[in-house]
């Protein structure tokens, strides 16, 4: 009797570590990591999945974010209002990531103007990039002692703070994105600014736009980044992806716009 009570509590035992490890937040190379912060409040740290499905969306495709909640949100923020946010992700050194090599970065650039593409970056040297690349791969805690994946696997689980796709930390926790990348946004002084900014009174129907773009090591001074899509944020708390649309839509805007203006010079003829 005690050897079969003895082997029931190992056998609960092995399915009690089995959940914990489930629930750890979880990161892998290619991965991308979209980081909320915002003064005087928590970060709030996600993972949204491989950069692969995002770079080989069919044209004029929509992704819903959905790695995280509006529970997670409000636990983290009291409000939207000046809430940064950006994403990013890196290929480590020696490594390849759907036949990107090491030292590629995946980065978003704010738009100013909602419905204009922002200026792609420019491709950095492999150098250059690697210190990037590291930074990105620490606030995740890829192979290192702080970032996401070692605080998560260090902290009881909880649905809301400690995910397996998001975790709650205080911002000057030393595994946390604020104090790792910084909170100027342009990842320790590494790289250009990545994040977007919501505005005071950010409410129903606003929403911003960062455009994701893939930055191989260059080859030659002056190439830009590939562009990918663009991100949006609403005031509702959502994140969508949508990828780049088909050649042929630019087309057709830009025709619209012509036909558009000549049909305003027209009226001034007539007029």
């Amino acid at each position: 009797m005690k050897t079969t009570q003895h082997k029931t509590w190992v056998l609960a035992a092995g399915f009690a570590l089995s959940t914990v490890a489930t629930h750890a937040f979880t990161y892998n190379p290619g991965d991308l990591m979209l980081n909320f912060h915002q003064t005087g409040s928590r970060d709030l740290e996600v993972n949204i999945g491989s950069v692969v499905t995002y770079r080989n969306l069919g044209p004029g495709q929509q992704i819903v974010v959905s790695q995280y909640t509006g529970a997670q949100l409000t636990a983290a923020f009291s409000s939207l209002d000046g809430l940064s946010f950006g994403v990013m992700s890196a290929v480590p050194t020696g490594q390849t990531v759907d036949g990107q090599i090491g030292r590629t970065l995946w980065v978003t650039n704010p738009r100013i103007d909602v419905n204009v593409q922002s200026t792609p970056f420019l491709r950095k040297t492999g150098s250059s990039q690697a210190n990037t690349a590291s930074i990105i791969l620490g606030v995740a805690g890829l192979g290192s002692a702080s970032g996401a994946v070692p605080w998560s696997a260090g902290t009881s689980f909880d649905s809301v703070t400690n995910s397996s796709t998001a975790i709650i930390i205080s911002a000057t926790d030393s595994s946390a994105y604020s104090v790792i990348a910084g909170t100027s946004g342009d990842l320790g002084l590494s790289y250009d600014n990545i994040e977007n900014i919501t505005p005071s009174g950010f409410t129903s129907g606003q929403y911003l736009r960062s455009d994701l773009y893939e930055a191989a090591p260059r080859t030659a001074a002056g190439q830009d980044a590939t562009y990918l899509g663009y991100f949006e944020f609403g005031a509702d708390g959502v994140t969508t992806f949508n990828s780049v649309p088909e050649p042929g839509t630019f087309a057709i805007l830009a025709l619209g716009g012509l036909s558009l203006l000549c049909i305003q010079r027209l009226r001034r003829n007539n007029q």
